[in-house]
């Protein structure tokens, strides 16, 4: 079963750095694409996994994205 980008982003201490976050979706074996839409947010501390969310936009929903 794939994880979900928000649950385990839910499992993450905050605030939480950029790094930390990509770090948590490389460990948890999400896919290049998820990475890649997490390397776009700006260089900062998050509060939440909503602030993450409103970080990337629309375009970076917070969605399943483990695989290939």
């Amino acid at each position: 079963m794939e994880p979900d980008l928000r649950a385990v982003l839910e499992d993450l201490s905050y605030p939480a750095d950029k790094w930390q976050i990509i770090a948590c979706t490389g460990v948890y074996g999400f896919d290049s694409t998820t990475r890649r839409t997490l390397y776009r947010l700006p260089a900062r501390r998050y509060r939440s996994p909503d602030d993450v969310a409103e970080a990337l936009g629309p375009a970076g929903r917070l969605e399943s994205g483990k695989g290939g």
